[in-house]
């Protein structure tokens, strides 16, 4: 259940443990879907990444946490640059 509400995280953006919890249905169980996450075994399918601390705070990535920097800065570039293209193409 967790892996799969993860995997409607949107390219490009971030969720909390907690919300990920509420969206499972189990609000309180924020440390439960670290756990899940933690047992990932497919971490470029299912976005762990993706998934912050409290406030936005980057925590809890098996591959560490310049790791999920760099994955989520690479998806925030992809995002900008297809945003350049297209404004490119709007404008004439």
């Amino acid at each position: 259940m967790v892996w799969k509400e993860l995997a409607k995280v949107p390219f490009g953006e971030t969720i909390t443990y907690g919300e990920l919890a509420a969206r499972c249905g189990r609000g309180e169980a924020a440390r439960a879907v670290g756990a899940a996450l933690a047992r990932n075994p497919w971490p470029v399918i299912v976005p762990c990444h993706r998934v912050v601390g409290a406030g936005g705070r980057m925590v809890g990535f098996g591959k560490g946490i310049a790791a999920k920097r760099t994955l989520l800065a690479f998806e925030k570039r992809c995002l900008d640059e297809a945003a350049g293209c297209i404004k490119k193409r709007q404008n004439g």
